[in-house]
């Protein structure tokens, strides 16, 4: 898959054709994309997305180039500390006390996805948080 990854995300992806009540316009997928090879590949490649794109710094490169530096320094990273991932998986276990996810296919991608994601949320929040509190002080 890797060698035609690119290629599957720019001929179809990118620039995709959706349709806005008339009008077809063209809109970047990459999120929609990560996810569908996330589904395919889950021990290879993580369920990105513009928040933890954003939260990671990669605001401004590419999607595509971001999502694979993150897959490769995700599976790096999870390689060079098992024993933290296994003390990690052993907390989500924990937490997840109505047994809602299985943890058995819960692979390293996607808890490192899940962490970096809820970062993001908790940034994207704060920083909603300041602006409308900025609005509410007067002057500014």
């Amino acid at each position: 898959m890797k060698s035609g990854l690119f290629e599957l995300y720019a001929g179809t992806f990118r620039e995709a054709i959706v349709k806005r009540g008339e009008k077809d316009q063209a809109k970047e997928l990459g999120s929609f994309f990560a996810k569908l090879v996330h589904t395919f590949r889950p021990n290879e490649y993580c369920a990105f997305d513009n928040l933890v794109k954003n939260y990671l710094g990669l605001n401004k490169e590419s999607f595509f180039i971001s999502y694979m530096i993150t897959c490769h320094e995700y599976k790096r990273w999870a390689s060079e500390n098992q024993e933290l991932m296994v003390k990690i998986r052993k907390k989500f276990k924990e937490a997840d006390t109505d047994a809602f996810m299985n943890h058995e296919i819960l692979t390293d991608m996607k808890i490192l996805d899940l962490i970096f994601w809820s970062k993001g949320k908790s940034m994207e929040q704060e920083k909603k948080e300041k602006v409308k509190a900025q609005k509410l002080i007067p002057g500014k």
